[in-house]
């Protein structure tokens, strides 16, 4: 991984984590499974973003 996205994939994989957990707390609300879809949903882009840098898509 280039040094350069290192702390931006970091910074989202972070807020991904608390908000799944967060969202995790709360899964009986609706607010807490939006919580954890919006988590999931920083985790699967970080995901896609390096796997298609990688091969350069």
């Amino acid at each position: 991984m280039d040094i350069l996205f290192f702390w931006p994939t970091f910074a989202i994989f972070m807020l991904g984590f608390i908000l799944i957990g967060i969202g995790f707390s709360l899964r009986e609300k609706p607010a807490g499974i939006a919580l954890l879809w919006m988590g999931t949903l920083c985790m699967l882009a970080l995901v896609f973003y390096h796997v298609s840098n990688a091969v350069a898509l």
